[in-house]
C-alpha cells in the first residue's frame, strides 16, 4: 500500500467513525426516551447546550427547556418504544446533516386504562462536532401519520 492508499484507507475509517458517532447520537436520544431518563447528563451527551428541537407539540430551544419537554412527555405516556431507521447521513467538515425514519408507540395509562398512540415520520438532525465528541444541534420530528386508540 502506498502513502496515497494509506491516505485514503484512514480518511475513509474516520469518516465511517463520524458517520457511527452521528447515527448513535439519534439511537441515544430515542432509547433515553424509551428508558425514562431526562437526567442533565443525558442530554448533554447528546444535545448541544443551545440545542433547538422542534416536537409536534412545539419548539424548544436549550437543554433546560428540552429536558422539561421531555419530561411532560413521559409524564403524559409513562411508556414508550421508538425505532429509528434509514439514516441518511451528509458530513461537511464539523457539521453532519441527518435524516432517519421513526416510528413509535406511546402508552398513557395504566394497564386498565391504556390508550396506545402509534406514529411514524421523518427526523431531521443537525449535529456538530464539540471538544466532547458529536451533540445534537437541531432535531426536528415530522409525523406523517398518526394512528391512536
Amino acid at each position: 500500500m502506498d502513502q496515497a492508499e494509506i491516505a485514503q484507507a484512514l480518511a475513509y475509517a474516520h469518516d465511517a467513525r463520524d458517520r457511527d458517532d452521528v447515527r448513535d447520537l439519534l439511537r441515544s436520544f430515542f432509547a433515553g426516551l424509551d428508558e425514562r431518563r431526562c437526567d442533565r447528563s443525558w442530554l448533554r451527551s447528546v444535545f448541544a447546550e443551545s440545542a433547538l428541537v422542534e416536537f409536534p407539540s412545539g419548539e424548544y430551544a436549550g437543554v433546560a427547556s428540552i429536558r422539561d419537554a421531555v419530561r411532560g412527555l413521559q409524564a403524559e405516556y409513562p411508556h414508550t418504544l421508538h425505532g429509528v431507521t434509514d439514516h441518511a447521513i451528509t458530513l461537511a467538515g464539523d457539521t453532519a446533516h441527518v435524516t432517519a425514519v421513526v416510528h413509535s408507540t406511546h402508552v398513557s395509562g395504566d394497564q386498565t386504562t391504556a390508550r396506545h398512540r402509534h406514529a411514524g415520520g421523518r427526523v431531521g438532525a443537525e449535529a456538530v462536532r464539540t471538544p466532547d465528541g458529536w451533540r445534537l444541534r437541531r432535531l426536528a420530528v415530522d409525523l406523517t401519520w398518526t394512528d391512536c386508540d
